[in-house]
């Protein structure tokens, strides 16, 4: 399989094979401090193709393909504790293990830097589907991560607010605390919905 990803590469970078195997091994034994990652075990009932991803982590790495210069801005805003599935954290974590080291967020970078089959595989189907899309799209990379960077907000937002809505079903606030809190969410309801505050008088 890897046999075949570098040909693929050479090919479609045109960058001799023997170049991409050096960088390959470069990359694999580059940091020798940090802790190895060992192999996660696939399971008959987990899915392994890009359906193991939500949504909006299909979105997230489509546009770090389409668009690696915006990979660290991508990185930044939205954090992998943001992301609902095992399969998007763990490639979100190679990613950001090469935005540490200082490495290119690029396709054939991190597919090199992979171990996992499973994850290249993902990455492949990624890429061709990202491309597929891109013929159609109307909106350019900044917007689209601009749009993503919104939902994930919007996401932490709704997930505060059930939390509040929890904590005053529950009681545990002291009624000043209770009363600022439901002020709090009132707000951000009225926010949420564009309507203004009131005014007095």
């Amino acid at each position: 399989r890897e046999q075949q990803i570098l040909a693929r590469l050479a090919r479609e970078f045109r960058l001799p094979e023997g170049e991409l195997r050096t960088r390959l091994g470069q990359l694999r034994g580059g940091n020798k401090n940090a802790p190895r990652r060992e192999p996660e075990p696939a399971t008959a009932a987990s899915p392994q193709g890009i359906e193991a991803l939500s949504p909006e982590e299909r979105e997230l790495f489509e546009i770090m393909l389409l668009h690696p210069e915006l990979a660290p801005q991508a990185l930044e805003s939205i954090g992998s504790v943001e992301l609902s599935t095992d399969v998007g954290r763990t490639l979100y974590e190679h990613y950001f293990e090469l935005e540490v080291a200082g490495e290119s967020l690029d396709f054939a970078s991190v597919i090199i830097a992979l171990e996992e089959s499973h994850l290249k595989n993902i990455l492949v189907s990624l890429d061709e589907l990202a491309r597929a899309k891109a013929e159609h799209a109307q909106e350019d990379g900044p917007q689209r991560l601009s749009g993503l960077i919104r939902v994930f907000r919007h996401r932490e937002t709704e997930q505060e607010r059930r939390e509040h809505l929890a904590a005053l079903e529950e009681r545990r606030l002291d009624e000043q605390e209770g009363l600022a809190l439901l002020q709090q969410l009132i707000e951000q309801e009225r926010d949420r919905q564009g309507i203004p505050a009131p005014t007095d008088g």
